[in-house]
């Protein structure tokens, strides 16, 4: 049952309430000042029963529309890899709160897994101008979960970095080629995460080198618009 039915069911109950009180008192009250106080006590109960199992009555349903991806050069690279910055709006559709946990890429080439997770959040406007690399002052802070109210979005830049111990996914170094990179949300509106999306990007030796030779950030855009 989405949202919208839960809270249109949950008026419907709060005015079927209301008027049943209001036959009651005009069948059963000695005095005909009592039925607004009645009327009222009714109608203020329905409110804390709304408020009380609100998170039960009013969905929280994450929408995440993936922007652009940034090859965002390090002052100091250590090795060969890459560091990620995912731009993302996140929207909450529903009429209830929620958090959104992580976010993470899982890019493929051929039979190669390389796991991106977040490390950071950025100030993009401040990367751009800091000739697209990063250092402190356009680092906003570490990346941490955050909730989205009703119908409530918001727009962030998510430093991401590849899994180097993970078992499940050895670490790997970029080559040109083409690549997949598939898109996993966790929130509270799921126990698992769920694959948001799915964009192909092509991967050319020229923007490696230009990124290890930290000659600025390469964008990779995934945006066609038929008219």
């Amino acid at each position: 049952m989405s949202g919208g039915t839960k809270l249109a069911l949950t008026v419907v109950a709060v005015i079927i309430l209301v008027l049943v009180a209001t036959l009651v008192a005009k069948r059963f009250a000695p005095r005909q000042d009592y039925l607004p106080a009645l009327i009222l006590s009714a109608v203020a109960l329905a409110i804390s029963l709304v408020s009380a199992f609100k998170e039960h009555l009013f969905e929280f349903h994450l929408r995440v529309i993936p922007g652009e991806v940034t090859f965002a050069v390090p002052t100091a690279p250590s090795h060969r890899s890459v560091a990620i910055i995912l731009s993302a709006s996140f929207l909450n559709e529903g009429y209830g709160q929620g958090v959104v946990e992580w976010i993470a890429i899982k890019i493929k080439q051929g039979n190669t897994v390389k796991l991106y997770t977040p490390i950071a959040e950025v100030d993009y406007e401040k990367f751009i101008q800091g000739r697209r690399k990063l250092h402190g002052e356009n680092i906003r802070g570490g990346f941490s979960a955050f909730v989205l109210h009703s119908r409530e979005g918001t727009k962030k830049h998510i430093l991401l970095s590849q899994e180097e111990n993970n078992p499940k996914y050895p670490f790997s170094e970029w080559k040109p080629g083409k690549y997949e990179f598939e898109i996993y949300v966790k929130s509270t509106e799921s126990r698992r995460p769920i694959r948001i999306a799915t964009i192909p990007y092509d991967i050319s030796g020229q923007m490696l080198e230009s990124y290890f030779k930290g000659e600025g950030g390469t964008v990779l855009m995934d945006r066609q618009i038929d008219l």
